[in-house]
């Protein structure tokens, strides 16, 4: 028994040494340390592979930087948020990683694919890049790390995602957004870590969805301050610092979106036009008969509003549509009123009043409505023009 617990002092003693040499090192380089779930690291060296790579002069790491969205997958209007398919590429030095070619049978460059790059991921350094606006973690449909021998690692990720939007539907059937994919390294500043622009061009081979029109494409690189720095800070108010000093490295990645207006045009815009050309023609009687008002065309009208209505979401504010429905629900009580005036003289045998509100209803009423609309459409849409600038 004896034998067997003397064993155990020089391993003892090994554990012991390997946590200081652990602590030396991490108090050398001043470096924090990120730990993936799963790690099993033995060696200082695994350790320190973890740690930001050294740069001259203690410049931050620079990470180039490019997307490409492939397909829009929805535009979910109602619950503010877009559904996108893309391919990201991000490319940094860490010489730490050099490795001659001889020693891995002429390799020029390893690469990792799947599940082995996850597993390398975790054992060296990256700028853990996460998307800042998504609802949900992203899925990763494929992943490559390649890690050339002059220390140069490239990750390839291609990924779908549901991101959080600003949509603004003032203009709504005539809309337009700016849907945003912001991009972060999770842990470190600029201080730290530098996202640049990849020296492969950003850009969009779009497969767009439905009732949508991608117009442009824009990819923007800047800096700005985040609250999480707050929790890693004795320091109240430290993530304001002033110039920006603890500000985090930022992409911002925006697609240009148009509604296809031409689709609901046909499908609700013009029966409603329809239904009003009906309820005009209604006033044409012969001499000065008087017919039933047409209460059927009502129920039509709010039954395609409504419809229209139920693909956005509760608003404080008032759509283009809305504007439109307003104006036709006004048309249609005054053409109502109209009718009951001509009804009541028309019993009270009064034919030449009902000739002159039938004349009224026909010859005033429906172009006043027509221009009504045309002009607050045009109205509304330089207003908004013009706010918007």
């Amino acid at each position: 028994m004896r034998c067997h617990k003397n064993r155990k002092i020089p391993k003892l003693l090994r554990h012991i040494f390997l946590v200081g040499v652990l602590c030396f090192t991490v108090l050398q380089n001043d470096e924090s340390l990120v730990f993936a779930a799963g790690q099993h690291l033995s060696t200082p060296q695994e350790i320190k592979l973890l740690s930001l790579p050294p740069t001259k002069r203690e410049k931050p790491v620079d990470v180039a930087f490019a997307i490409k969205v492939l397909d829009i997958l929805e535009v979910n209007t109602k619950n503010f948020s877009w559904d996108v398919r893309a391919f990201m590429f991000a490319r940094w030095k860490d010489k730490r990683l050099r490795f001659k070619a001889k020693d891995n049978n002429g390799a020029k460059k390893l690469t990792f694919v799947g599940e082995r790059a996850l597993e390398k991921l975790n054992s060296i350094w990256h700028p853990s890049l996460f998307i800042v606006n998504q609802k949900r973690p992203r899925e990763t449909e494929s992943l490559e790390l390649v890690i050339h021998r002059n220390g140069i690692v490239e990750i390839k990720e291609m990924f779908n995602a549901t991101l959080v939007a600003d949509f603004n539907f003032k203009k709504f059937p005539f809309d337009k957004h700016i849907a945003k994919i912001e991009i972060e390294a999770l842990t470190h500043t600029k201080k730290e870590v530098r996202l640049v622009p990849g020296v492969r061009s950003s850009g969009t081979a779009v497969q767009e969805a439905a009732a949508w029109t991608v117009k442009g494409f824009n990819l923007e690189i800047s800096t700005r301050p985040e609250s999480r720095f707050e929790l890693s800070s004795a320091e109240p108010g430290a993530w304001l610092a002033p110039g920006g000093a603890n500000d985090f490295s930022i992409a911002v990645v925006e697609i240009f979106l148009h509604r296809n207006s031409g689709s609901f045009m046909w499908v609700i815009a013009v029966p409603l036009l329809l239904f009003m050309a009906v309820l005009w023609t209604n006033s044409m009687t012969v001499k000065n008969s008087v017919r039933p008002w047409p209460f059927a065309l009502l129920l039509g009208i709010i039954f395609f509003s409504h419809g229209a209505q139920t693909s956005l979401p509760e608003l404080p504010y008032l759509t283009l549509f809305n504007i439109w429905l307003v104006e036709i629900y006004v048309f249609i009580f005054i053409d109502f009123l109209l009718s009951i005036v001509a009804e009541r003289q028309s019993a009270l045998g009064n034919e030449s009043m009902v000739a002159r509100v039938k004349k009224a209803q026909l010859w005033v009423m429906a172009p006043l409505a027509a221009g009504t609309w045309t002009l607050s459409s045009l109205f509304v849409l330089e207003i908004i023009r013009l706010s918007n600038h």
